[in-house]
């Protein structure tokens, strides 16, 4: 089985993955297959993919894929508003008028050569890119987490990242985001290889693939930055880089920008509000979820401050504050240069339950990854000791 956890699939060597999707595309693209069927036929080609990538978690793959036969639908793919955005770009002859750079027109154009392999247009056929990506990410995470400590990813990693509430609930809509988290995690995965004394072409893989997330989210390299965070790598500019950033918020947006920082703190934690009763009633999964992760972020400073671990709180406070500086910066500049207007008092100008898609794998990873550092000193926290799979 051994076979089955190398890195061929990055390299198009693994001729299984290679085998299967050519399949798919003949068979999509020169038979007529009635609608139920093609998500049926999409979905065992991509657990067979996956199967052949990563075997050790074909269960995960089977789950992940039968929620998206059970729940895929075109209203749900369609809800929100950026969709309207993606897929008139990608079928309708474009979104923009007129010339326009914008990340919907790479998001339109990856959709529609989804929609050329798979033989159909449907949002709701489309959309297996999020479950197939999704699955790949958190596949990749494994192995990052295999080449730093090698071990295993632990079994509490790997079902919080696969099964994750906030990031299930996102997967049937017709969004960029895992596009952005994918190639965000797959560039910090080029740089690990690099790092651990693979050859320097990781590096420029990593580039490649970072300069590939910022065509889906501008500023997605953040995402890859604060990964690398988490491992302790470079940590002496941590302090300055957090400085920095917050003081050209401060110079762009005036003093708001202070309050908008603090709220998009708490906002880590408490989107969902797990203080709302009527949020365990409306939304129980998602906001079970944000309570665990909030207790897990809790648990791990205690434990930091018991052992006097000055060095790794200083980090997660750190990795803490470039999360937040990173949704201030987002409703600060919707709302300064565009016409996007907030309700009421809230500092937040965007829906942030996608906002935390890539940050919830960031945190699984962080929580539950085991020893990640590339330093010589450990994790914060390592809550899945002794719960290996």
């Amino acid at each position: 089985m051994e076979n089955f956890y190398n890195d061929k699939f990055l390299f198009i060597k693994n001729y299984w993955a290679l085998f299967f999707f050519v399949l798919c595309t003949i068979i999509l693209n020169l038979f007529s297959v009635e609608p139920a069927f093609k998500l049926l036929i999409i979905s065992l080609v991509s657990i067979a993919i996956l199967t052949t990538i990563e075997a050790r978690y074909f269960i995960y793959y089977v789950l992940i894929f039968s929620y998206f036969n059970l729940f895929t639908d075109y209203s749900l793919a369609m809800s929100p508003v950026d969709s309207q955005k993606f897929y008139a770009e990608a079928f309708y002859g474009g979104y923009f008028d007129r010339e326009h750079i914008s990340t919907v027109i790479a998001v339109g154009w990856t959709y529609k050569l989804i929609s050329s392999i798979v033989n159909d247009t449907s949002p709701q056929v489309i959309v297996f890119i999020n479950f197939f990506l999704h699955c790949l990410s958190v596949i990749l995470l494994t192995r990052i987490i295999r080449i730093i400590n090698q071990k295993r990813a632990s079994l509490l990693f790997v079902t919080f990242s696969f099964l994750s509430p906030i990031l299930l609930t996102q997967l049937p809509y017709l969004i960029k985001d895992f596009f952005s988290a994918f190639f965000s995690i797959l560039s910090f995965y080029f740089y690990v290889k690099y790092y651990k004394g693979s050859s320097k072409a990781f590096l420029i893989f990593s580039i490649i693939a970072m300069i590939a997330s910022m065509t889906f989210r501008v500023y997605s390299p953040i995402y890859t930055v604060i990964l690398m965070m988490c491992t302790g790598i470079y940590r002496k500019y941590y302090f300055m880089m957090i400085l920095l950033l917050i003081s050209g918020l401060v110079v762009t947006f005036g003093i708001k920008a202070i309050y908008y920082f603090l709220f998009s703190v708490l906002a880590l934690f408490f989107i969902p509000n797990f203080l709302e009763i009527n949020n365990f009633v409306e939304n129980p999964s998602v906001t079970i979820e944000s309570l665990v992760i909030t207790c897990c972020v809790f648990l791990t400073l205690c434990n930091l401050l018991l052992k006097k671990n000055k060095v790794e709180l200083k980090n997660l406070i750190y990795i803490i504050a470039l999360i937040g500086i990173t949704y201030a910066f987002t409703s600060l500049y919707r709302i300064t240069f565009t016409s996007y207007e907030v309700d009421g008092a809230s500092y937040l100008a965007d829906n942030f339950f996608r906002k935390k898609l890539p940050i919830m794998y960031i945190l699984f990873f962080l929580l539950f990854g085991g020893n990640i550092s590339l330093t010589t000193t450990n994790s914060p926290l390592r809550l899945n000791k002794g719960m290996e799979r």
